[in-house]
């Protein structure tokens, strides 16, 4: 959305300036361009796509009453709103001071008049400051600094302002009276080098409690009132391949086994999976992702022995809580695991629903090739890749062959064809359904300790809706894994084809927030929900939460349209599926509703109903 706004910013500038006066620029194609020292400001309302929806014209009116703010605050402070486009705006001052000072009376100011206004009503900015030097032509400033201010802006929660390092060194917190997080050094779209950022939140200390953070689309996230934890990528410090693959595999065991605990939050691997690249600070994670405590390592090898360096830490009070070293054979990696995962329990002083500080009973990988190909089919599965999907097939199931007794491989296996099916990485769907089926199956009859064959199963009695069989099967995956958000958005979604939406909601909800940097799939469950629980403004909502983020979420758009249609909104739901087509041109409405499992055929027609007057046909 940044890129896009930004071209038309750009475009809007050149339309309204008309030509250039003065000399002609042909035959200067070689001269250096003029560049000078700027402190760039790039601001965006969150949502705004969402608000319009329930209020547009009061949504309007408050987004031109913030405008004036921010043309009085710029003036005032010496600087100059280059353009407007739509709800972005794009000014520029001499000074960083200037700038951090303008930028923060604003969101006081918009803090202010929010205040009496519902929360999805709000109009609320992120900002984006960044200083280095600017190539100014025709009214307007370009160049990779500008670029990097629109990219801080998406780092932002709403209300409040990222800044990069230059920024940060001009700034004197206290008498701003700001609150100042380092979000570490972050990989921005399209930008070859990291750019250290920082976090400026307007509201007073008091008012910002350690237990409670903003997330980035808006939500406060509460820690929850049970040790919270996230997982963070083991790290390989070395060129090493085999010692990453390690790495990758130990954390995902880890989370295994820890997902398990009812006495504990785990953070999902969706969310923690993100910053195997990046390098953000203990903080940022912590606020991020909503939790306390975060888990750490490295794998390094030498020959066939592994050391692994692994910490505790408590993010909220910046300190260390426990840290060990551990050295061993390849062979020993569950030992490791194991005495990671005690070490955690004892730490934090988990409650097990057993009462007791053992592991949840599995049968170990005790042939070596087995637990290779187990630990490199992880690796092979976190990457995201289609190619490596396959490859963590072909592991898993080796690992299967060689260890026939052992239910984790076929467990895994199970997941990756159910993986392949669901997200249409194959040209036969249907095969790999029926492989993950074979596999869940296999893993169930060994007692499946982890919980993935009854994941898959609650899955595949769905899609043959068989409601009752999948309603248990995906309570009994959630029964196993307390913190899974996939068992939890697998519970919801079941629940919501079953005719319960508004039993769904709350496990929906659950899902997000174990996930708060989530994939679309867990919003767009939520929003499903409200919309069978006939509560469609909050559905509205809730899908444009999800597009305003990713206009190719599919299923938001239909949801989207057939929320507005319930509610009469005609013209919003017919634009809904226009943009449904523009994704999927052949999609017809008998091919989507072959995909909906609902129980019962009331509820489906009442749905094709909807669609087929928004003119989805």
């Amino acid at each position: 959305m940044v890129d896009w706004r930004l071209g038309q910013l750009i475009v809007c500038s050149q339309m309204s300036e008309g030509p250039p006066s003065g000399p002609s620029s042909v035959g200067k194609e070689k001269e250096p361009l003029s560049r000078h020292q700027a402190t760039v400001v790039y601001a965006d309302v969150a949502n705004y796509s969402g608000l319009c929806a329930l209020d547009e014209d009061g949504t309007h009116r408050r987004l031109e009453q913030y405008l004036d703010v921010f043309a009085t605050s710029v003036g005032e402070h010496g600087g100059r709103i280059h353009h407007y486009a739509g709800d972005a705006v794009l000014a520029s001052f001499d000074s960083a001071a200037a700038a951090v000072a303008c930028t923060v009376g604003i969101q006081r100011e918009l803090l202010r008049l929010n205040e009496p206004l519902a929360p999805g009503r709000r109009v609320e900015f992120r900002v984006g400051v960044n200083q280095g030097s600017v190539i100014p032509s025709r009214g307007d400033v370009y160049g990779e600094d500008v670029n990097i201010a629109a990219r801080l802006e998406t780092l932002c929660v709403p209300g409040a302002i990222c800044v990069s390092d230059p920024v940060k060194q001009a700034m004197d917190e206290r008498a701003l009276g700001v609150v100042v997080t380092y979000l570490g050094e972050r990989k921005l779209k399209n930008l070859s080098r990291r750019v250290a950022a920082y976090l400026v939140e307007v509201e007073a200390p008091e008012n910002q409690p350690a237990t409670r953070f903003r997330s980035r689309g808006g939500a406060w996230l509460q820690l929850p009132d049970r040790p919270s934890l996230a997982v963070l990528p083991f790290k390989c410090p070395d060129d090493d391949t085999v010692a990453a693959q390690f790495a990758d595999g130990l954390t995902m065991e880890v989370m295994t086994e820890l997902v398990k605990l009812s006495g504990l939050f785990l953070a999902s691997d969706f969310s923690t999976l993100r910053y195997r690249r990046e390098t953000p600070s203990t903080q940022a994670v912590s606020r991020e992702l909503g939790v306390r405590y975060l888990l750490e390592g490295t794998v390094r090898r030498s020959g066939e022995k592994l050391r692994v360096n692994a910490q505790l830490m408590d993010a909220i009070n910046s300190k260390g809580v426990w840290a060990e070293r551990y050295e061993s054979n390849f062979d020993d990696m569950f030992e490791i695991q194991d005495s990671v995962t005690d070490s955690i329990i004892t730490a934090l002083d988990v409650r097990l629903v057993s009462g007791r500080r053992s592991h949840i009973t599995r049968k170990s990988l005790r042939n070596r090739e087995a637990l290779r190909h187990y630990y490199d089919g992880w690796s092979h599965l976190i990457s995201g890749r289609r190619e490596d999907l396959l490859l963590a097939q072909r592991d898993f199931e080796a690992a299967a062959e060689l260890e026939p007794d052992s239910p984790l491989p076929p467990a895994m296996a199970s997941w990756t064809y159910w993986w392949q099916g669901f997200r249409v990485l194959t040209h036969d769907p249907t095969s790999a359904f029926e492989r993950a089926e074979h596999f869940a199956r296999q893993a169930q009859a060994l007692e499946d300790p982890n919980g993935f064959g009854s994941l898959v199963m609650a899955h595949v009695h769905l899609l043959r809706s068989e409601h009752d069989e999948a309603l248990a099967a995906a309570q009994h995956a959630l029964s196993l894994r307390p913190s899974c958000d996939v068992s939890a958005a697998a519970v919801a979604n079941v629940l919501n084809y079953s005719g319960r939406s508004e039993e769904a909601i709350q496990f929906a909800e659950q899902a997000i927030r174990l996930t708060p940097i989530a994939p679309t799939i867990y919003p767009a469950v939520l929003a499903s929900s409200y919309y069978g629980a006939g509560r469609y403004e909050d559905a509205v909502a809730a899908a444009h939460a999800i597009v305003e983020n990713n206009s190719d979420a599919l299923d938001a758009w239909l949801i989207l349209a057939a929320a507005e249609s319930a509610i009469g909104n005609s013209p919003a739901a017919q634009a809904a599926v226009e943009e449904v087509l523009q994704l999927r041109p052949d999609l017809t409405l008998d091919k989507f509703l072959a995909t909906q499992p609902y129980a019962g055929n009331a509820r489906l027609e009442e749905l094709a109903d909807r669609l087929r007057s928004a003119g989805l046909h």
